[in-house]
């Protein structure tokens, strides 16, 4: 159930600056994808600098969206 309520709010922040948490993993940056098995988080830091990361869902601890 949490699953599924946590995709449909990934899926509608999408093109949003995101914080995702995992056990190993902390990443700041754009929502590209929300898929129902995964995301794909692009991390940019400062200009032009830019690397994707495709995280699982069931890996997702938490998920902020700074303003």
């Amino acid at each position: 159930m949490f699953e599924s309520t946590l995709i449909a709010e990934l899926a509608r922040r999408q093109g949003q600056n995101t914080v995702l948490n995992s056990f190993n993993y902390e990443g700041t940056g754009i929502l590209a994808i929300a898929g129902t098995d995964f995301v794909v988080l692009v991390e940019t830091v400062g200009y032009g600098v830019s690397e994707t990361e495709t995280i699982s869902v069931d890996a997702i601890q938490s998920a902020f969206f700074p303003a």
